[in-house]
């Protein structure tokens, strides 16, 4: 009787041991499986880590002061190879971070845009001199820069010679071009004789039109 009590508690331990030690198993692999998940959320959210700085060939920023979260705007940036990463801030309906991978023909386009000789020679206090010049030209009041609706603000950043060098600058690879500019649509639509603002316009335009293609992938 007491040998019989002796084994049906063995195999009471035993069938624990065993219960525990599949219950610890599931737990170690659901540990790795949920970390592997989280690592590859973490690789995907962090695609721009995947691409150096040194490969950026633009880089564009939009902000719309009239919203509460004017710190905040669309970007793009894109690199050499062809890829683009968009950003949407969270205010906005598309919110999110988005990849794409542009073709060869895309590129160049974009490229020869970014080459333009009025985008390359854009510069703020000179625009600015020649709208001066003009509006004086028309007989308007200074007055009248208080009144524009547009106050949207773009940040653009190009890389003249990475893709292709053009001997832009020093002719370094990472010669850089900077370009800021408010109210981009209402004074390329005030002044369509600004080449430099039309050349501008142009290229925001095309970065726009990448940035709402179908085809992007949601990172996040």
């Amino acid at each position: 009787m007491n040998i019989k009590r002796l084994m049906l508690r063995e195999n009471m331990s035993l069938h624990r041991l065993v219960a525990q030690f599949v219950v610890l198993t599931a737990v170690f692999y659901f540990g790795l499986f949920a970390a592997g998940i989280e690592e590859m959320r973490s690789a995907v959210a962090n695609q721009d880590g995947l691409h150096s700085s040194d490969d950026l060939l633009v880089h564009y920023q939009e902000q719309i002061n009239s919203s509460a979260q004017a710190e905040e705007g669309v970007s793009i940036r894109i690199y050499q190879n062809g890829y683009a990463l968009i950003f949407y801030p969270e205010y906005m309906k598309q919110a999110g971070n988005y990849g794409v991978h542009l073709n060869d023909e895309a590129l160049q386009n974009i490229w020869h845009l970014l080459i333009s000789s009025n985008l390359l020679a854009f510069e703020e206090a000179l625009v600015r001199s020649e709208i001066l010049r003009e509006r004086k030209l028309r007989m308007e009041s200074l007055s009248t820069l208080s009144s524009v609706s547009d106050t949207s603000q773009i940040r653009l950043e190009i890389y003249p010679n990475r893709y292709q060098s053009i001997g832009f600058g020093s002719g370094d690879r990472n010669e850089r071009k900077k370009i800021a500019w408010t109210s981009l649509s209402w004074d390329a639509k005030s002044y369509p004789k600004n080449n430099m603002l039309q050349s501008l316009t142009m290229f925001q335009a095309h970065l726009r039109s990448i940035m709402a293609q179908h085809d992007l992938k949601r990172l996040d």
